[in-house]
């Protein structure tokens, strides 16, 4: 997105994620064999591996850009955050167990 043009400091604090997701309507789904449905499952965990892979790559070639137009690259400890937003995940697993029990999936993923 060429911010190094701009802005001469960068802040990799991975705040978002950008998920990639493939959707099969479930119309659609249902009307498939198991063999048509096993095969997009496997076309699907296939295509997961290798879009990690060129998503790696890109996110490699982006830094070495920024990097060689001088930005100022820094990794600041999510630990603070995490502290912060302990509250707020605590106020919503009360509230609401099932939304708190996805908070916890998501967490585990790393």
């Amino acid at each position: 997105s060429r911010h190094y043009e701009v802005c001469k400091y960068l802040s990799i604090d991975e705040h978002t994620a950008i998920p990639d997701v493939v959707l099969v309507s479930t119309v659609v789904w249902d009307q498939l064999s198991p063999e048509e449905q096993q095969w997009m499952q496997e076309a699907a965990d296939e295509s997961a591996i290798y879009q990690s892979e060129l998503w790696k790559a890109s996110v490699e070639e982006s830094m070495r850009e920024v990097q060689k137009a001088g930005v100022q690259i820094s990794y600041p400890s999510k630990e603070p955050f995490q502290t912060q937003v302990q509250s707020v995940y605590e106020l919503v697993t009360k509230e609401n167990p099932q939304l708190g029990q996805l908070i916890q999936r998501i967490q585990n993923t790393k």
